[in-house]
């Protein structure tokens, strides 16, 4: 009654004679599995109001993650984590055989809303077509208006996510240096003012 210690599937067989001279063959399969593996990828830093999808890799089948505050599904291999203060997730897993792995990433939450602005852009259809606030968070767009070099304004929005496509009454604007001007709250009530310069590239 041998002991097989194999590093990958193998098939045996072996060959038994009786007192007698007589001879039997026996077989065996030894189905070697893989060792589970999970990573997580590197911690993250999120901002108020955000969530973040976490991509596991992993060739296990089932998952469970500690703590469950602020997780979508804590048996998903992939949860979306939106946690109001940072937080340190552990996930263990197992494969179909039951071979068990764990890891973990940290997710900051920054109290800070992250607000900026470019210094150009170009409209048309790329991926930088119009001029706009950039968050990373929660917060209240009180004004943000755009002058022309004759100090016409040319655009003017309270909300946040709308932007300036470079034109003003209908035509597009050449090149040329633009002012804007932003008054913002962050949600935290911390203000956000500020005033440059942007240039408009075609």
């Amino acid at each position: 009654s041998p002991w097989a210690h194999p590093i990958t599937s193998q098939h045996y067989y072996a060959v038994a004679t009786s007192r007698y001279g007589c001879l039997d063959t026996v077989h065996a399969n030894i189905f070697v599995s893989a060792n589970a593996d999970i990573h997580l990828g590197d911690s993250v830093t999120i901002y108020p109001g955000e969530s973040y999808e976490i991509p596991t890799q992993s060739n296990c089948t089932s998952f469970t993650w500690f703590p469950p505050s602020g997780l979508s599904n804590i048996h998903a291999p992939n949860p979306v984590a939106s946690p109001e203060v940072s937080t340190k997730y552990i996930v263990y897993g197992y494969t179909d055989y039951g071979c068990p792995a764990k890891d973990s990433i940290n997710i900051y939450v920054s109290p800070e809303t992250l607000l900026d602005l470019p210094n150009a852009f170009t409209p048309g259809n790329g991926p930088n077509n119009t001029f706009k606030v950039i968050k990373r968070g929660i917060a209240e767009l009180t004004y943000f208006r755009i002058f022309n070099r004759w100090g016409n304004l040319v655009f003017e929005t309270t909300n946040i996510d709308e932007g300036w496509d470079g034109t003003y009454n209908g035509k597009p604007q050449p090149f040329g240096v633009f002012v804007y001007q932003v008054e913002a709250v962050a949600k935290n009530g911390r203000p956000f003012m500020k005033t440059g310069n942007v240039t408009l590239i075609r």
